[in-house]
């Protein structure tokens, strides 16, 4: 049996519901999703002798399997109820993705974005058990919001090391910059050639970018026009995850992003 029984969706418990994880007898625990495992793409070389490395990819999100019941009653097991069921498939079986935190050792951190698809296990015509195919939106966890705030000055720099464990780049949830002068902003990032141009600022404008949605606090700023499309993102490998950031004006800046956690389900 699993060290785990409880996990909360979407901020509520699966024990508020008077129920736990469990399995059926002779069944294995779960079944389990292989992880973050990649796809490879080769081509020969050499008339087939050597192959190189053309591509990876992730075809696949984290998905499992799991079963839920009612806790027993001095050890006896409880059936559901009509009421009971409809409650849990409003609660589970939603079209949405939502925040899924696994309630085991290790795990406090670390969250899934999920949907459940629900079937019952039934016993002359009662039901015991209940089964929840589990899909997530991405091949990785997330690591609950990693938060800086900082100033930054022309001439200056702040550090952020990305603690993902994949390596690439990664987008910013939340982006906020407070521009101290008005001029046009660059910001790079010393891990990439990348400049992330705002034009046309303001002193005591704040520009947000959240989800890729870009925003001001200036309604006269069409800062659409101004901006070049280039995202801000942090970036790591394996070997060098240091992201030193620079500005062109003096701004303050809030940064949320969630790192990409590798684990199985």
């Amino acid at each position: 049996m699993s060290e785990w029984i409880d996990f909360s969706y979407d901020g509520r418990l699966l024990s508020e519901f008077g129920c736990q994880l469990c399995r059926l007898s002779g069944s294995q625990d779960f079944q389990e999703s292989p992880g973050s495992a990649p796809s490879f793409s080769t081509v020969p070389l050499m008339q087939g002798k050597r192959f190189v490395l053309a591509g990876v990819s992730y075809e696949d999100p984290l998905e499992a399997s799991l079963e839920i019941c009612k806790k027993p009653l001095w050890g006896i097991p409880q059936e559901f109820t009509l009421p009971e069921l409809r409650e849990l498939r409003r609660w589970l079986c939603r079209p949405s993705f939502h925040k899924l935190k696994l309630i085991r050792p290790g795990w406090e951190h670390i969250y899934l974005e999920a949907a459940f698809r629900m079937t019952e296990e039934t016993l002359k015509g009662s039901t015991y058990v209940l089964r929840l195919e589990l899909k997530t939106s991405s091949p990785f966890g997330f690591r609950e919001d990693v938060r800086h705030v900082f100033s930054l000055t022309p001439g200056g720099s702040y550090t952020i090391r990305d603690i993902s464990d994949e390596p690439g780049h990664l987008y910013p949830r939340q982006l906020k910059i407070t521009c101290r002068e008005k001029g046009d902003l660059r910001l790079t990032n010393s891990m990439e050639e990348r400049v992330t141009l705002f034009g046309g600022c303001s002193a005591g404008e704040v520009i947000t970018v959240e989800n890729f949605l870009l925003s001001t606090s200036l309604a006269a700023h069409e800062i659409q026009k101004d901006f070049n499309f280039v995202y801000f993102r942090l970036a790591n490998t394996y070997r060098e995850n240091k992201n030193v950031i620079a500005a062109s004006l003096p701004v303050e800046i809030q940064l949320i992003y969630n790192p990409l956690v590798k684990v199985v389900i």
